[in-house]
Parts: structure tokens; C-alpha cells; sequence
């Protein structure tokens, strides 16, 4: 008996192998390579993009990013090679796959944020030399002010010194400025106390970080009561 097209048809989808079980067998592949070319059989595109970033950030073959078909997969991979650059101390690197993605300020914003986390303990003007540097690779991007904003904002989280001194632009003072200002915003919100005197803080350390504390004390209470509290 001769089996019609349709029969065949529904045989051959009942035999073929699932998507999922493709996209397992392309993580467990000898090589990015064969894994890669499994998952170019997923009929599915946007697991075939899921399957595809997988097996890009697994063996490390990011120039294939460019490749995949799903936009949202695409943008997924060069943000994972964009963090894996950094971790792996190539901020240069991860910064231009940032470029190559959908969602570049977001990932400039999280490389920025690792990078300022390595130099934490390094002298300001140091780091004003090296984050220029990187910045020369980056032209017209505005880094600056996020990156900064990353160094001081941990700094202060961290007890360690807020300070202009060594700055060499207006975004390092600027962040600088910001950074305090939102530590000091944040004392006085959780208690009105705080407008009494100003508190000392273990990342004033310096005549400099003092001044930027005490204006943005002032600032901050401007439109506080000085009197006795109650409650807070």
C-alpha cells in the first residue's frame, strides 16, 4: 500500500528531533563550531537565537553575534561578550562590543560599573590617566560622567575618600559633586537628625571631600527645621 503526501508528511514531523533536545545537544557539541551548527537546525528562530548566544558565550566564538536572526538573541550576545571582555580585563574590547549591540548605553553603563570596581583603591589622578586611555578608543561616546558616577558611588558605599583632588575634568569633579550630594540626600531622608550637625562619614577624608559634605549638608536641610526633633 502506497502511503499519500500528507501521511509522509506527518511521519517525517513525527520522527524529527525536537528543537529543545537540538539546542542540548549544541551545548554539549565537541566545539563552538559543531554546536553552532547544530543550532542553525533549530527550526524555531528565536530559540535558535537563544541556542546560538549559548554556544557563542560557551566556547567564546563572539564574532558570530552578528549572525544570529533574532534581534533580542543578537543584542544578548554581544552584551555577554561585552562582560566576559571585561572580566577578562579588556575594557577597550568590551566597550566596542557594547557598540555592536541594541542595547549600548545599558552595557557600556554595566562594563563602566566593573571597571570602576577594579580601580576603587587607585589614586584619582591614576585613574583619570587610565580611564583616559580607554576613552580615547571609545570616541564619541560620553563615558565620562557614568563612569565616575560608578567610581565615586562605590567609594562612598565603601567608606573610601570622595574626593575632587586629582581630578583632570569637570565630569570627575561633576560625579564627584553628584555622588555626595545623593550620599547626603539619603542621610537626611532616613533621618531628619542628620540636619542638626552634620555627621561624620568615613569617606570624608580630605578638605576637599569635607566641603562637598558640608554644601550638600546645606543643600540638603535648606528646607529642614533645626529645632528639636521628634521621632525621627
Amino acid at each position: 500500500m502506497s502511503l499519500t503526501p500528507l501521511v509522509l508528511l506527518f511521519l517525517l514531523s513525527c520522527t524529527r528531533e525536537p528543537d529543545h533536545a537540538r539546542y542540548a545537544r549544541a551545548l554539549h557539541a565537541s566545539s563552538g563550531q559543531a554546536g553552532w551548527a547544530i543550532c542553525l537546525t533549530v527550526a524555531d528562530t528565536a530559540l535558535r537565537g537563544d541556542c546560538q548566544a549559548s554556544v557563542a558565550a560557551q566556547a567564546g566564538w563572539f564574532e558570530r553575534c552578528g549572525q544570529i536572526e533574532a534581534t533580542k538573541w543578537k543584542d544578548e550576545c554581544w552584551f555577554e561578550a561585552a562582560e566576559l571582555r571585561s572580566r577578562a580585563g579588556d575594557a577597550t574590547g568590551a566597550l566596542a562590543a557594547c557598540g555592536l549591540g541594541g542595547f549600548a548605553m545599558q552595557c557600556q553603563d554595566h562594563v563602566l560599573g566593573m571597571v570602576a570596581m577594579k580601580w576603587l583603591d587607585l589614586p584619582v589622578a591614576e585613574i583619570g590617566v587610565k580611564f583616559a586611555a580607554l576613552h580615547v578608543n571609545t570616541p564619541g561616546t560620553p563615558l565620562g560622567f557614568l563612569f565616575w558616577r560608578h567610581l565615586f558611588r562605590n567609594r562612598i558605599a565603601q567608606g573610601k575618600a570622595a574626593t575632587r583632588v586629582g581630578c583632570q575634568d569637570r565630569d570627575c569633579r561633576g560625579a564627584a559633586e553628584t555622588e555626595v550630594a545623593a550620599a547626603l540626600s539619603t542621610a537626611v531622608a532616613s533621618s531628619r537628625r542628620t540636619c542638626l550637625a552634620l555627621p561624620a562619614f568615613a569617606w570624608d577624608t580630605d578638605a576637599d571631600g569635607h566641603r562637598m559634605a558640608e554644601r550638600a549638608w546645606a543643600d540638603a536641610c535648606a528646607e529642614k527645621p533645626r529645632g528639636r526633633f521628634k521621632g525621627q
